[in-house]
């Protein structure tokens, strides 16, 4: 026992020796080497530090303010930086350095020729030349102080806490020069009184946008009573364009809105007036000033195979469908209703924003067309535009074939063809229908000695998918789930075959789901219908796959004298034999005996994992991208 002790005493004190030694290593390493490429009136920037009002600021968007950051690793528990160590390591002057070691030392550049050849030793001076530019590359130069670069930190940080509110902060800087050629840069700022938002005075030249200004002012950004702070004052003008936009003014831009702020003698809060000018109308030789008007959809034409080939082509085929003018080259490929149900610009509408970014889309998503465009055009005898829509679509067949070649743990070399085929449009109401196979051959690594070829595994398979560019339901939809959610229908029916070196398998699946996307950056799949049935083909190999159950039924059947100890059960006629004369009491065994519950477990087991089974699924999932 008291050597246990010892021993676990002796390892411990090793263990806390080389923690020390590495600890004293990596302090002693960074000490003496880390100035090592900083000249001597130059000087290592080692810490930076914020102090807001007697405080430390660590918050990361205040100190990422800061141009000159040290060098990484610097502050972190060691105060190791390593890509600087890495960066030190490499020569300033490399050229230099072989220049006057090597190339002009003419006995050594014989002597090297003669012992590498002249080509080998040429491909060593490159070699030392990429590996010390490879050094610097990885590494990190040393943040040397700059006095211009922390004037502008200055004034950077001056502006931040402004845009904040704090319009009378002050922000200084001091640094702490040491003998070792290094600094640390401390920045003061002193933010005093902040300011608040108090009223807000709307200046608007154009009537009509004067009428809406009530109601686009109640979701104001900016409130009363609020900190100053400039981003709200850029997202202000953002969303008043953006109701604008969506409000019938075609001509109107983020350009035409201002603020205009007053802080004197105001007791620290914020009056703004909110100045929206007329429309500026620039000719080729002056600047006319009018106010903004709405401007409403006059025609909507969607032209329905624009394409460089055809694009001399007189119109063929004309087709009005719901106040839509279709046009066509050639004979029109979709219904109308297809075409018509993906636009949301409407004859008599007031133009929109958002009409346009949806129709937009919309047509995306069919995978229809080629980067399908909509173009205005103003009318000038009124204030209406007329909306063209240019559609190119893709080829109505698309084949696809790919091949592989792979390898795991089960086979040793398998190969696959996976072909494939693509109809658009193939109902003309835009819908799609793939249809595809596959069919792999594969050798397994452990393989019967009583099976011959040498491919061993294979699958087969098909499979049919049907996507229906709206929801495929007896029931108006419309309410629940609007079109410019561009809803979906997949309809999918699969089959599979697999022989392997398990029990075998077929599979048949049938799938019903709805898609839609409330947003650009939320989508919804609801798997009304999911089917799949299993089938075990090769029940009879089970004690071969599951040979820990065999063993254990073997070791069982030997004991009890079942068989002779040197002979073994069958497969399967032996081992099902087996376990039917023991369940059914025509062996030694009775229920009360561990082997006969063992016996029976595996029973059961075998008989879960070789029945068919029908599973039956429905289920409902909900995605948001949270990228930006």
């Amino acid at each position: 026992m008291s050597l246990q002790i010892q021993s676990s005493i002796v390892s411990k004190f090793h263990k806390a020796l080389q923690c020390t030694l590495l600890l004293v290593f990596i302090i002693g390493f960074n000490s003496c080497d880390v100035v090592k490429r900083v000249k001597s009136n130059e000087h290592l920037i080692t810490k930076n530090t914020i102090i807001e009002d007697d405080k430390v600021n660590k918050e990361e968007r205040v100190n990422n303010i800061i141009l000159q950051k040290t060098n990484s690793g610097m502050n972190s528990l060691f105060g190791f930086p390593l890509k600087l160590h890495v960066y030190n390591l490499a020569r300033p002057n490399i050229d230099s350095i072989l220049q006057a070691k090597v190339l002009s030392d003419s006995s050594k550049v014989r002597w090297k020729t003669k012992l590498l050849s002249k080509k080998q030793f040429d491909r060593e001076i490159e070699a030392r030349k990429n590996f010390n530019n490879w050094l610097k590359r990885t590494g990190e130069a040393p943040v040397i102080y700059n006095e211009d670069k922390t004037e502008k930190t200055v004034t950077n940080l001056r502006k931040y806490y402004y845009n904040k509110g704090w319009f009378d902060n002050e922000v200084t800087f001091e640094v702490d020069k040491d003998s070792n050629k290094r600094a640390q840069v401390t920045y003061k700022v002193t933010k005093h009184k902040a300011y608040f938002l108090d009223s807000l005075r709307p200046v608007i030249s154009s009537p009509l946008i004067d009428s809406l200004y009530p109601k686009f002012i109640k979701t104001t950004l900016l409130k009363k009573g609020e900190q100053f702070n400039s981003q709200n004052y850029e997202d202000e003008r953002e969303r008043i364009n953006t109701y604008l936009r969506n409000a019938g003014f075609y001509y109107f831009g983020q350009d035409y809105i201002r603020f205009e702020t007053d802080t004197i003698d105001t007791n620290h809060k914020v009056n703004t007036d909110l100045i929206i000018a007329n429309r500026q109308i620039r000719t080729e030789d002056s600047t006319r000033v009018e106010p903004f008007k709405i401007f409403k959809i006059k025609e909507v034409n969607i032209f329905t195979d624009e394409n460089f080939k055809n694009q001399n082509k007189a119109i063929s085929d004309t087709t009005i469908y719901k106040d839509y003018n279709l046009y066509s080259k050639e004979k029109l490929r979709f219904r109308p209703k297809a075409l018509t149900d993906a636009v949301f610009i409407n004859k008599g509408d007031i133009y929109t924003d958002l009409a346009r970014s949806r129709s937009l889309r919309y047509l995306n998503d069919l995978q229809m067309f080629r980067y399908p465009s909509i173009e205005y055009i103003e009318n000038p005898e009124d204030t209406t535009l007329t909306a063209n829509i240019y559609l190119e679509p893709k080829k109505k067949y698309a084949l696809s074939l790919d091949l592989d070649v792979s390898q795991s743990n089960i086979q040793t070399i398998g190969f696959s063809v996976t072909p494939g085929l693509k109809i658009r449009n193939i109902f003309r109401g835009a819908e799609t229908l793939e249809i595809s196979g596959i069919a792999a051959i594969g050798a397994s690594k452990n393989r019967s000695d009583d099976v011959s070829a040498f491919f061993d595994i294979n699958e087969f398979g098909g499979n049919i998918r049907l996507t229906i560019p709206r929801l495929f339901t007896p029931f108006n939809t419309d309410r629940i789930i609007p079109k410019y959610m561009s809803p979906s229908t997949a309809i999918n029916l699969s089959t599979t075959s697999q022989q392997n070196i398990g029990l075998d398998k077929q599979t048949l699946s049938g799938l019903l789901s709805y898609n839609w996307s409330p947003s650009r950056t939320v989508s919804n799949t609801l798997e009304l219908f999911n089917v799949q049935f299993v089938k075990n083909l090769n029940t009879s190999n089970y004690f071969g796959v599951y040979t820990n159950s065999f063993s254990r039924l073997n070791n069982i059947a030997q004991n009890i004298g079942y068989v002779p100890s040197d002979e073994n059960l069958s497969i399967p006629t032996g081992a099902n034999q087996f376990i039917n004369d023991v369940l059914n009491g025509n062996t030694s065994l009775s229920s009360i005996d561990d082997d006969f519950v063992t016996v029976n477990n595996i029973e059961e087991r075998k008989q879960r994992l070789t029945e068919n089974n029908l599973i039956f699924s429905t289920s409902f999932d909900y995605k948001k991208d949270r990228r930006t």
